[in-house]
């Protein structure tokens, strides 16, 4: 199923053929059914038909009455589209999918299902991401009835209606979801990165510039003038020790916002690597602070990427068993290291050349030369 209207319009596009291609590369004996609002461009729709040998059926977005409830998100507004699914009326099953499946191995079997089969979250709800179903017009037609009158809908969605989130095609979603890597390589072999490249290498450039900016000169906040005598002296040291938490807390969350969603997970993780510790190096030479405590998060983060990439684990609670064991390990160490960062900034806010006295000359230092 395809709409538009929400943020990751690309997204779920680039999502769907890659779904559809796993299913073609299996041989499945069945045809290929997008149900695609009008809204979604001609282009993509002559992709998934021409090159992926899809069957595509366009359709009026439904109503959604529950868009004005306390509680609506407005990214569900047109999953109610899915119950489309029902008026498919040519065909005996229908298995309706989200664009999130990824398929190893054939889902004939699935067809085998009687007039409706769904996969439980939990006794009282199941998941709308891949049940199967025997169309019918007058269950269809019932069911606009019941969207007419107002049907109960605790989310207002395709979820609450017929019964966090990790999409494979999130970059960052490899390693947590380990099947990440095989979505992305049947994308890399349907579609490739075309689209997200230009991106990825302006991120880099800006990333590497920053890098050498810092090694070229090491800024300082050296210029900012004070009495001694002055009586807001604790509350502007206080102040600066904020600022320089905020700047390295801030080095290891603006790289992971920017990032494109849609790009390889190897690529991903290293372009977020590359630009925390840029982004570090600002932190690191504006307030003269010790490397290795600063980058101690980012030494984290690469680790814990090694210990959940391991691909030999022999289940999952292994796996989840070492991820946990090493991040008790590290704890320690991260520790210490903003025990450190706090001691040195405080170090350096009370040296006299850092703060000289109004009226005074600075004496040169090397911190403020380029080198």
């Amino acid at each position: 199923m395809m709409y538009m209207g929400t943020p990751r319009d690309y997204e779920y596009y680039v999502a769907t053929r890659v779904m559809i291609r796993s299913l073609v590369k299996l041989q499945v004996q069945a045809d290929l059914v997008i149900i695609a609002s009008k809204d979604v461009p001609l282009l993509w729709l002559r992709a998934m038909e021409d090159d992926d040998g899809a069957r595509v059926v366009l359709v009026e977005n439904l109503d959604n009455p529950y868009r004005n409830q306390a509680n609506f998100d407005k990214r569900f507004k047109l999953t109610l589209n899915k119950l489309y699914a029902w008026s498919l009326t040519d065909y005996d099953r229908v298995v309706m999918l989200d664009s999130d499946n990824l398929f190893l191995g054939k889902t004939d079997e699935l067809f085998q299902c009687g007039q409706f089969c769904a996969v439980f979250i939990n006794p009282c709800i199941f998941h709308t991401g891949l049940f199967v179903l025997q169309p019918s017009m007058d269950v269809f037609k019932d069911m606009l009835h019941q969207l007419d009158i107002g049907k109960d809908n605790p989310d207002g969605a395709d979820q609450g209606f017929i019964a966090p989130w990790l999409k494979p095609w999130f970059w960052w979603a490899w390693p947590v979801l380990p099947l990440g890597l095989d979505w992305h390589e049947q994308r890399r072999e349907i579609l490739g990165y075309d689209a997200e490249m230009p991106m990825i290498f302006i991120q880099a450039i800006v990333y590497i510039g920053i890098i050498a900016v810092t090694r070229l000169a090491r800024p300082s906040i050296s210029k900012l003038c004070y009495r001694r005598a002055d009586k807001n002296i604790t509350m502007l040291q206080t102040s600066l020790k904020i600022l320089a938490m905020w700047m390295i807390f801030a080095a290891y969350v603006i790289p992971f916002f920017i990032i494109p969603h849609t790009i390889h997970p190897v690529t991903g993780w290293a372009l977020y690597l590359l630009g925390s510790f840029a982004l570090c190096c600002v932190a690191i030479n504006t307030f003269l602070l010790p490397m290795l405590p600063v980058l101690c998060p980012w030494i984290g983060f690469s680790g814990c990427l090694v210990v959940m990439g391991y691909p030999w684990y022999s289940d999952g609670v292994v796996r989840a068993l070492s991820v946990f064991g090493y991040a008790f390990c590290a704890a320690p160490f991260l520790w210490v290291s903003i025990v450190r960062i706090r001691n040195s900034l405080q170090v350096t806010l009370e040296r006299e050349n850092f703060f000289p006295r109004l009226g005074e000359s600075s004496p040169p230092s090397e911190f403020n030369k380029l080198y």
